[in-house]
């Protein structure tokens, strides 16, 4: 070929030679390389498809599951409503000897700080849907606010909650 751009007639003429004197066998090599780029290009992006469709789907199972934790949550405190000031109106649990429901409203409370640790340490779910993570950042602290006794049971479990559980109470 010339230095240039332009193929002139004479190495368009070369370049075919070159090719009629090639053996079957390098064709055939040449054909089954081209195939395979195309194949492993064709394979590439099938993957990134399924793991692009994977991803939807993790998030929203993590979704559904979210959700479904919380409305669980809502619903102990509504089979429970004598339960419900010392999660939702400041009010601190009573330390009377003989106050019989303070074993329930420790569980209760663990169980509330179990599903708030694993809503917040789902991250990949928040960094897909960034603005619903930091709402449900909110919301939590809020329940920290507003509970004295979630504040007690988590202080008491520290060791088992995760670093966003954390960020959540000193947010409060």
């Amino acid at each position: 070929m010339n230095s240039g751009m332009i193929e002139t007639n004479q190495d368009a003429q070369d370049r075919r030679k070159k090719w009629r004197a090639q053996s079957l066998f390098e064709k055939l090599t040449t054909g089954i390389a081209f195939f395979g780029l195309v194949v492993s290009t064709g394979g590439f992006l099938v993957v990134r498809n399924e793991l692009q469709a994977n991803g939807k789907t993790v998030s929203t199972d993590t979704y559904l599951k979210t959700y479904g934790w919380t409305l669980e949550i809502d619903k102990i405190l509504i089979d429970h409503p004598n339960l419900r000031p010392y999660f939702i109106n400041d009010t601190p649990m009573n330390m009377k000897p003989g106050f019989a429901e303070a074993g329930r409203v420790e569980a209760i409370a663990d169980y509330m700080l179990d599903v708030y640790d694993a809503m917040l340490n789902n991250k990949t779910y928040f960094d897909i849907d960034k603005p619903t993570g930091e709402q449900w950042q909110k919301t939590i602290s809020g329940y920290f606010r507003q509970s004295p006794v979630l504040c007690q049971r988590y202080l008491h479990n520290l060791a088992l909650y995760g670093p966003a559980l954390e960020e959540a109470y000193k947010y409060k």
